[in-house]
């Protein structure tokens, strides 16, 4: 799931890392890590407000989102 992230993000059509491009995996990183922490923001936000409009969101339906643990 990462790697297939990291490809789409870097646009990369090969499964290997072109000769010079090693400095640009500490930002690739950090690009993935700001968009999986956007995501979880988002959908934390998201199930707020199910909670508030009347909808019951359970800790399983959540586990189902995220499908990789920390």
């Amino acid at each position: 799931m990462i790697n297939t992230s990291a490809y789409f993000v870097n646009f990369a059509t090969e499964p290997t890392i072109p000769c010079g491009q090693e400095d640009q995996l500490g930002a690739l990183g950090l690009i993935l890590n700001m968009i999986v922490y956007w995501n979880a923001l988002y959908i934390e936000e998201t199930v707020r407000q199910l909670n508030i409009e009347g909808f019951e969101v359970s800790d399983a339906d959540i586990d189902k989102v995220f499908t990789f643990t920390f």
